[in-house]
């Protein structure tokens, strides 16, 4: 099964279209730093880049009732609908392969510590028992 061309084609669309509003919106640093700033005000990168995407569904429910949409299309309302979901997901990911890769290493520094003070408390046991 090789899936419909023009979803492939979607696609296509969609990262070029990310390509081109992350140079916009996000930084060298960063690619996606605008969607990260909702953190500041203490929300997720996710969700912050759902609530975006809701403004998104606003607009589309907006068309599909018949409301003349002004300042870009329903198809480009679509295609950022789709994009911000993405974004959410890679943001997501992120977020949670962060934390259980931190938790990791925090638990390796911690056996790293206990090893490193075997000896030196090896060593208080025995000038403890000689005094």
């Amino acid at each position: 099964m090789n899936g419909d061309p023009r979803y492939r084609a979607l696609l296509d669309e969609m990262w070029k279209l990310h390509c081109k509003k992350g140079h916009d919106y996000g930084s060298d640093e960063d690619f996606l730093a605008n969607l990260r700033a909702s953190q500041a005000f203490g929300i997720a990168a996710w969700v912050g880049a759902m609530v975006r995407a809701n403004d998104k569904m606003i607009r589309i429910k907006n068309a599909a009732k018949g409301v003349d949409l002004a300042n870009e299309s329903l198809e480009d309302s679509l295609m950022d609908l789709a994009a911000y979901a993405l974004l959410a997901l890679v943001l997501y990911r992120e977020a949670h392969s962060t934390s259980s890769s931190l938790e990791e290493k925090m638990d390796k520094v911690h056996k790293q510590m206990q090893a490193e003070l075997t000896p030196l408390n090896e060593a208080v046991e025995s000038l403890q028992s000689w005094l």
